[in-house]
């Protein structure tokens, strides 16, 4: 369900997901496509950042799961 955010959290938001992206790049990290566009609906307010978190941990175990 969308959030109604403000146009000021929308930039701060927009901020925060560049900015985390940008980190992870450069500690060599590189985010699925799915995570970033997960981080990205909750910049817009689509989701809320538990559900990206979540989505990310599954996406984490799946990985793991199935190199063993």
């Amino acid at each position: 369900m969308a959030q109604q955010i403000s146009e000021a959290e929308l930039a701060a938001r927009s901020f925060s997901v560049a900015n985390a992206i940008a980190t992870q790049r450069l500690a060599g990290v590189t985010l699925d496509p799915e995570t970033i566009a997960d981080l990205k609906s909750w910049a817009r307010g689509e989701i809320e950042l538990t559900i990206a978190h979540e989505r990310a941990l599954a996406r984490i175990a799946a990985k793991i799961q199935r190199s063993r």
